[in-house]
């Protein structure tokens, strides 16, 4: 009886830890992709205000100074 009983805590304690490495690695996983999407969202963002100072001339220091403004309701 004691044999079983130790038998199964050991397979307890064993799927726990399985279950903590899971939800270790899972986590790594989000942050890395968070990161990486992060980065590539930066890159993208400062190609359109490339594109977007092309087009529409540099930035005024009245837009840089109210950045809750959307683009489009600076425009009209």
């Amino acid at each position: 009886m004691v044999e079983a009983f130790c038998a199964v805590l050991g397979a307890l304690v064993v799927a726990s830890l399985a279950t903590i490495a899971v939800y270790v690695l899972v986590s790594v996983a989000v942050v890395a992709s968070t990161l990486r999407g992060a980065a590539r969202s930066r890159r993208l963002a400062d190609e359109l205000d490339q594109v977007l100072a092309e087009i529409l001339g540099p930035r005024t220091p009245e837009t840089l100074a109210a950045p809750d403004r959307s683009r489009s309701a600076r425009r009209g």
